[in-house]
């Protein structure tokens, strides 16, 4: 599951996932994403930190609290150290800033 509010970007990362061989279900909102999450067993969910309706790390928290094993990369335009220790603090299996290649 990928969950950015971005569309642009959100798509962009659907396709190349895709083009990878990955099925891909994009969401826009953390709600959305945690109906996903839910509802189908996924591999990973690639997650931007801030989403309307329920941000990544309330996401993150929301999940672990239901015990659905999914691992959590965070894909942001947030680079400070801050953001990304929060991250891995929480859980996170990794965190990929939307600036890098």
């Amino acid at each position: 599951v990928l969950a950015d509010d971005h569309q642009l970007v959100g798509e962009g990362v659907a396709a190349l996932l895709r083009a990878s061989g990955w099925q891909v279900q994009l969401v826009h909102d953390g709600e959305a994403a945690m109906c996903e999450c839910r509802t189908l067993k996924y591999q990973v969910a690639i997650v931007d930190v801030a989403m309307p309706r329920m941000d990544g790390f309330e996401l993150l928290h929301a999940v672990r609290a239901e015990r659905i094993d999914i691992p959590f990369v965070f894909l942001s335009m947030h680079s400070d150290p801050i953001v990304i220790r929060r991250a891995m603090e929480n859980g996170a299996l990794g965190y990929v800033s939307k600036s890098m290649a």
